[in-house]
């Protein structure tokens, strides 16, 4: 996995390809959200997947702390992803506002 990295601080440790990073790089400059503006914790995801499901934090909560916009992802099993899905959905939600 190629590791890159912007201005903003934001480097592609989501596991996503690299048109999808660049695509939620592009999403969050629009949307005007630093990653140093974020806060970002992980909780147990109880769901489909069974034992390790059960026992891995892979849930995402982040916040986005100038707004207060909370965003609570547990969509995949991969925290990595997770994380990924909660940073699109806070960026859509940061320009519905605007």
């Amino acid at each position: 996995m190629s590791v890159s990295k912007n201005a903003s601080g934001l480097r592609n440790l989501f596991g996503v390809t690299p048109r999808k990073f660049a695509l939620l790089k592009e999403a969050m400059e629009e949307a005007g959200i630093r990653e140093a503006d974020l806060e970002e914790k992980y909780f147990s995801a109880s769901t489909r997947g069974g034992q390790r499901a059960n026992k891995a934090e892979t849930g995402v909560i982040l916040r986005h702390r100038p707004t207060g916009t909370l965003v609570r992802c547990r969509k995949t099993r991969s925290r990595a992803l997770n994380r990924y899905y909660a940073r699109k959905i806070l960026a859509q939600r940061l320009r519905e506002r605007r």
